[in-house]
């Protein structure tokens, strides 16, 4: 009877022991559901280690919950997991790797995996914001995967955006190759964003033009009247030195559009480019008529908007660049031609005057550029409007810390 005693307790222990990990989910679940993570913690890590239970769906799909929880958690228990999220994400998707039977799949799915992608995704717009754009790419890349692995399981629709803003960040974190291959990809797509065609072309500028340009007309197809990429369509042709093909489009569009800013101000460069070409050969009837031709559509974009930047600091540059060569041959004439001298400076200062009011509002709109500030100075001086000048003075001594 001691023997057959003795060998009825060792049963006892041992059924008490083999039971008793399938118990931590139970007990762990419970836990849970009174908050006491550090407990349902405790006992679902040791669950998931037993072999009774290592491949129970249920302990993963609820080990996946209390991690979840313990990342949401920002005040009792913040620090007591630092990798909460990843161990979630682990946990859910054993859940599903390990059930057979379906009981938990559905539940991992919308109460874990989508979590999980939502989670991701958010993380990856608040590095992106913080300009962080390695640690964004990072994020959005498993808030894509996780999205990947939805749609797979028909738990979601494919998320295009998420796919384009890893694309983005890889762009900007300087993973040129990877950011190349998601853009493709997501032409493939067809994927439907006026910015992602600027954005994908400006990758080839330097090295392949044409790819770069036949990525813009792909685009300029989908969105024919987007101001943005026909700009950028615009610098693909200066870039290449195809300066003519640019302007007839741009000529045409501007007649097309005469109350559109950004195509006039745009038209403005391009003449400005020949113009500066014209001055290269020195060939005085073409330097005149791209000089007023540029003139006529820089004032054009500023009657479409008066309140067009680069347009109206572009007329007070040009302005002020041809008061610069009247005073260069001002400082060449002999001593004694006053005449000559006085009927010089009237004309400088004619153009520093059409100038002024251009740099004035430019410097009202921007006023920490400080190439504007010396302008002003520098006019302001030859003006004899001292005051001014001293301000302007003022400024650039601030910014170079005297």
């Amino acid at each position: 009877m001691k023997r057959i005693y003795l060998f009825a307790l060792m049963i006892f222990a041992f059924s008490t022991v083999f039971q008793a990990q399938p118990s931590k989910v139970t007990t762990a679940s419970f836990a849970m559901q009174d908050g006491d993570l550090s407990k349902a913690k405790e006992a679902i890590d040791l669950a998931v280690v037993h072999k009774k239970t290592a491949t129970d769906p249920k302990a993963w799909y609820y080990r996946g919950l209390i991690y979840k929880k313990i990342y949401l958690d920002t005040a009792q228990y913040k620090d007591l997991d630092t990798n909460s999220l990843e161990k979630s994400h682990e946990s859910f998707l054993n859940a599903i790797k390990f059930d057979t039977k379906n009981k938990y799949k559905q539940l991992s799915l919308i109460n874990g995996i989508d979590f999980i992608y939502r989670v991701y995704y958010l993380k990856g717009d608040d590095s992106r914001n913080a300009k962080n754009f390695d640690k964004a790419y990072e994020n959005y890349k498993i808030a894509h995967e996780t999205n990947l692995y939805l749609l797979q399981e028909e738990a979601a629709v494919m998320d295009t955006t998420v796919y384009f803003l890893e694309a983005y960040s890889a762009d900007r974190a300087g993973k040129d190759d990877i950011a190349a291959t998601l853009y493709n990809k997501l032409l493939n797509l067809k994927y439907r964003l006026p910015l992602f065609y600027e954005l994908y072309s400006e990758m080839y500028l330097q090295d392949s033009i044409d790819k770069a340009l036949k990525i813009i007309q792909t685009g300029r197809t989908e969105f024919p009247n987007n101001d943005k990429l026909r700009i950028a369509e615009l610098n693909a042709y200066l870039t290449a030195g195809r300066q003519q093909e640019a302007l007839d489009k741009f000529e045409l569009a501007a007649r097309e559009e005469p109350d559109n800013a950004d195509i006039q101000f745009a038209l403005g460069t391009i003449y400005d480019v020949m113009h500066d070409k014209a001055i290269e050969s020195k060939d005085d009837s073409l330097i005149k008529m791209y000089r007023d031709k540029m003139v006529a559509a820089y004032k054009a974009a500023l009657k479409a908007n008066p309140d067009h930047y680069k347009a109206g600091y572009n007329l007070g540059v040009l302005y002020f660049n041809e008061a610069i060569e009247i005073a260069k041959v001002m400082n060449n004439l002999p001593l004694n031609d006053q005449k000559g001298y006085q009927d010089l400076m009237t004309k400088r200062n004619e153009k520093l005057e059409e100038s002024l009011p251009f740099l004035e509002k430019s410097f009202q709109t921007k006023s920490d550029d400080f190439d504007t500030v010396t302008a002003l100075k520098e006019i302001y001086v030859w003006l004899k409007l001292y005051d001014k000048a001293k301000e302007m003075q003022a400024i650039l001594d601030g910014a170079n810390g005297q």
